[in-house]
């Protein structure tokens, strides 16, 4: 029928056919501005990383684990870094559906020590396809390491805070993990940038957090001058260079040579706080930001069901090429 459909004597079909289409699209509950194909497959030159704030992942039994899987596996991600994991056996159960979801064979990292400045505290995950990246091991010269680290495990880590208890560096010490991507090296830093207060000076320690995650990223580099450091996650700062900024509320596009990804909302907010920073010689190789919904964003009542379901926040994704 479909060939029947594509035969000159049925071009006169066309223009229904676009129109059903759009409906289509439409009917389907997702925003296509903002939707990742689930078909999209990495090529075998190209790794995509993500990030998703998962919103008190393993508090309360509200989460669907099952419709974040199917998020992440329609991101289509190599490596999916995961905030606001509230215990490893909330990233266990959730690596045990990514696994029952799809073709991919998925493992999985947690920081073994809840951080957290306040009485609220987190961990960090790293999901990533083990058919498509390895962990580089201990043996391996990673920053991990070092003495500049925390928590460790056998190829990640907990940066260690450099402030002092009155002002420290980090609200959550960011969880460093490292890859390797065929010969490509990937050391990904898991970032939770401190929201506080929406005032000048609660924006002055969202911008005092960023520049701590851009000094680790290069003493990274520096220790590793090959690796391709990447921080990724919920910085709390939108991107947005066409403004001025006098509050600080905003990330630049570059930051002394390093590129932030951006695209649009990634919370139900309308906030932008959840970006990619890429440092190494393939960061001018980085591929559009995307972010991935499954719901029709203006309707209320989906809004109301994600939130409850899922998180607040969106996953991202971006590709890389090497």
């Amino acid at each position: 029928m479909f060939t029947n459909l594509l035969s000159r004597a049925n071009l006169r079909l066309w223009p229904l056919l676009l129109i059903l289409w759009s409906v289509g699209l439409l009917a389907c509950g997702t925003d296509p501005r903002l939707d990742v194909s689930a078909s999209t497959q990495a090529s075998t030159d190209t790794v995509r990383v993500g990030a998703f704030n998962m919103l008190r992942l393993g508090h309360g039994d509200s989460k669907d684990f099952s419709r974040v899987a199917e998020l992440i596996t329609k991101a289509d991600v190599d490596i999916m870094a995961g905030v606001e994991v509230m215990k490893p056996e909330a990233a266990s159960q959730l690596l045990a559906e990514l696994n029952a979801e799809g073709d991919r064979r998925w493992g999985m990292e947690v920081t073994g020590e809840a951080t957290g400045e306040s009485s609220y505290k987190e961990h960090f995950a790293f999901f990533y396809d083990q058919d498509r990246v390895r962990p580089a091991t201990a043996a391996e010269d990673n920053y991990c390491d070092t003495e500049d680290t925390k928590w460790r495990a056998s190829f990640s880590c907990t940066l260690e805070d450099r402030g002092s208890e009155e002002n420290p560096e980090y609200e959550r010490d960011p969880m460093l993990a490292h890859f390797y991507f065929g010969d490509q090296k990937l050391s990904l830093l898991n970032v939770h940038v401190v929201f506080g207060e929406a005032s000048r000076a609660g924006y002055a320690r969202r911008q005092d957090e960023l520049k701590a995650v851009m000094a680790a990223m290069e003493r990274i580099r520096a220790h590793s001058p090959e690796d391709e450091v990447i921080a990724l996650g919920d910085f709390n700062l939108e991107r947005d260079t066409d403004r001025e900024d006098p509050e600080g509320k905003y990330i630049p596009k570059w930051l002394d040579g390093a590129q932030v990804t951006v695209g649009g909302d990634t919370t139900l907010g309308r906030s932008n706080y959840d970006h990619t920073i890429h440092l190494g010689d393939n960061a001018g190789q980085v591929d559009q930001y995307e972010v991935v919904l499954d719901f029709d964003p203006t309707n209320d009542r989906h809004k109301e069901a994600y939130k409850t379901e899922v998180s607040d926040h969106f996953p991202i994704a971006v590709e890389i090429e090497f």
